[in-house]
């Protein structure tokens, strides 16, 4: 399991990144993204593509997880406010490899590679978690 997450609020990228780990892990084998589908009109877990070319519309399933869907029609897609109940669908729906967009926050799954995502603003300007005060003794 890979988590794509940030560290700010706001979009900074993410499903952009998983698309590319998208094209890069295709080939090794049954894929999934597992999302909690931001702006739909539906709860719990809803199958938006089962990688046989069946997708759920975009009001149940949330524009990024949609157009991951038809993107990728062999990919396996899941929303679910529930990332781990959405995991296990996409296990059982036959998934090898889950790839969790927006994932940080749910600690419950167990990830073989967490991935952070920064803004350039972000990066230049130093911005970090924890910063040690000015005069600070260290």
């Amino acid at each position: 399991m890979i988590s794509v997450g940030n560290i700010s609020t706001g979009g900074v990228g993410k499903t952009p990144f998983v698309e590319l780990l998208i094209g890069k892990l295709q080939r090794s084998g049954s894929l999934s993204v597992v999302s909690r589908g931001y702006g739909r009109k539906s709860t719990g877990t809803v199958v938006v593509g089962n990688g046989r070319g069946k997708f759920s519309p975009v009001d149940t399933s949330g524009d990024e997880p949609a157009q991951l869907a038809h993107k990728y029609p062999e990919l396996i897609v899941i929303v679910d406010e529930q990332r781990v109940r959405g995991a296990r669908k996409a296990v059982e729906l036959g998934a090898k490899m889950v790839l969790l967009d927006d994932g940080f926050q749910h600690r419950y799954l167990r990830r073989d590679l967490n991935i952070v995502i920064l803004t350039a603003e972000e990066i230049f300007h130093g911005d970090v978690l924890l910063r040690p005060e000015i005069g600070e003794n260290r």
